[in-house]
């Protein structure tokens, strides 16, 4: 059990430090240092909140995966 704990609290942090190089926690205005208060995880309240503030509600299309590079000739020297 102390196991999953350990794990658990390694992946928020690392979930946290994500959050961090994408979103700032310094404020753009007086350089103030901002907290997070809340996750928001409940999609039906996600919708909402990223409509009010005119981010996009659906996630973007996923791209279909790239086709491997042809081989190319290597040539050595020896």
């Amino acid at each position: 059990m102390q196991l999953d704990r350990r794990k658990a609290r390694y992946l928020w942090a690392v979930l946290l430090a994500r959050i961090d190089e994408a979103f700032s926690l310094t404020c753009p205005h007086c350089a103030g240092e901002r907290r997070i208060v809340a996750f928001v995880t409940d999609p039906a309240s996600i919708h909402p909140i990223l409509a009010h503030i005119g981010e996009p509600t659906r996630p973007p299309p996923v791209a279909p995966a790239r086709q491997d590079p042809p081989p190319q000739s290597v040539r050595r020297h020896f």
